[in-house]
């Protein structure tokens, strides 16, 4: 059975300003990152299929995976997609009070770092020691413009972590990937926080919902025509 997993409780830290943005510190919300992904890439490791990133952003979970990988000997591709370019097209359903705008998050919350394929691999460089590392392939471009003939590519998938923030996003991974999902396979919803009243991505919570519902109503379907045979 496919499953989705959604961590419930989160500590949303910024960083401090006399820390620059090229270094991730080891506060309580990174080191739940860490143990998130951790527990998730451990359930499965003996699930058939590569693991998937959508949106790198400054690196941490690329960080954590790369990681991972090779600590738990896992025999698997890395594929990490991002624009590179910040938010593209904003939906008129991502109505969070972030208000987020295109081209948002393409660079440090500084603005003195750009978060392009060349400072993505320094960040790799500067953290991960080169025996513990597992080199990721990173895919430019907007996931509602290449997600589509990327996925025809992948055979199976094992985990995917689903960073996106909006909903457009979401529903585009979700529609593309979940065939692909091998069974006992998961996905790790990073903006998916169901405890929260003001939740900073309510859009992402409605694209999983939406996309739920269609998911619940096929396998109605595919049991109603089993029955009916």
């Amino acid at each position: 059975m496919k499953n989705s997993q959604i961590l419930d409780i989160r500590y949303y830290q910024k960083l401090p300003k006399d820390i620059s943005d090229y270094y991730h510190i080891f506060n309580s919300h990174n080191i739940q990152h860490f143990e998130a992904l951790k527990r998730y890439l451990v359930k499965t490791r003996f699930v058939k299929g590569d693991i998937l990133e959508f949106r790198v952003d400054r690196g941490k979970s690329l960080i954590i995976i790369c990681y991972l990988i090779k600590e738990l000997k896992l025999n698997k591709e890395f594929i990490a997609m991002d624009s590179f370019l910040g938010f593209d097209f904003i939906s008129s359903k991502d109505s969070s009070y972030k208000k987020t705008k295109v081209g948002e998050w393409s660079c440090s919350p500084n603005q003195n770092l750009k978060y392009n394929k060349t400072f993505i691999q320094k960040i790799l460089k500067k953290h991960i020691y080169k025996n513990n590392f597992k080199k990721p392939d990173l895919i430019k471009g907007y996931v509602g413009l290449k997600l589509s003939k990327l996925i025809k590519k992948i055979k199976k998938i094992s985990f995917i972590n689903l960073d996106l923030d909006l909903y457009s996003g979401h529903k585009n991974v979700l529609s593309y990937c979940w065939d692909k999902l091998s069974v006992n396979g998961m996905i790790y919803f990073d903006d998916i926080i169901p405890s929260l009243r003001n939740a900073p991505f309510p859009e992402a919570l409605l694209a999983y919902k939406e996309f739920l519902k269609i998911i619940k109503n096929k396998l109605k379907n595919i049991y109603a025509h089993k029955e009916k045979i």
